[in-house]
């Protein structure tokens, strides 16, 4: 066997989360090319994916092996912040988008106001501060592998629904070259 999932099992519902995106997006490229009656699938693969990172995530973070022993103090409260921040910023981006968040139909439309006028990707970016949040708190092997794990697949399925994105929606083209995907720009005075 090349990896013994039963040392980090959250890894076979976090690679299912990422299986089930990847065929979101795909699924969702197809239905503007092909047939509109595909939208159905790509939401139901959208939906499946969010569920199967959550599993993975509350498995690698509370049913792992517990804390590495040594000094938590201070990271554990820097994580306690990253976790509030990171759900924060989530939850805002969540109410913004509203139902398009999971339901993407042919008439969705780009949104760019509120906090998407900051940052395009406020929902990935709080979900990534979270998972490095919990790992500060948690301390275990398997929380860090979990986060590290889940930053660089996360920013290559960003790249991914972006495309996507870009091929459905023309001006998502301009707004993706004016506002940043993570990080907001600070505003210059003067």
């Amino acid at each position: 066997m090349l990896f013994d999932f039963s040392s980090s099992p959250f890894l076979v519902p976090l690679l299912a989360a990422v299986t089930a995106r990847l065929m979101a997006i795909f699924i969702r490229r197809a239905a503007a090319i092909l047939d509109m009656r595909l939208w159905w699938l790509a939401n139901v693969f959208a939906l499946t994916a969010a569920s199967f990172l959550g599993l993975s995530f509350y498995w690698a973070m509370i049913l792992g092996p517990q804390r590495i022993p040594g000094e938590t103090g201070t990271w554990m409260l820097l994580g306690q912040v990253m976790i509030i921040a990171g759900a924060l910023v989530t939850l805002l981006g969540l109410m913004e988008m509203g139902p398009g968040a999971f339901l993407v139909t042919p008439r969705s439309t780009l949104i760019s106001k509120g906090l998407y006028a900051r940052i395009r990707r406020p929902m990935d970016a709080g979900v990534l501060v979270v998972g490095v949040g919990a790992a500060l708190v948690q301390g275990s092997p398997g929380a860090w592998m979990w986060s590290l794990l889940w930053i660089p697949l996360s920013l290559a399925l960003s790249e991914l629904e972006e495309w996507e994105l870009r091929n459905r929606i023309p001006a998502a083209g301009a707004y993706f070259d004016h506002t940043p995907r993570y990080l907001p720009r600070r505003k210059r005075h003067g």
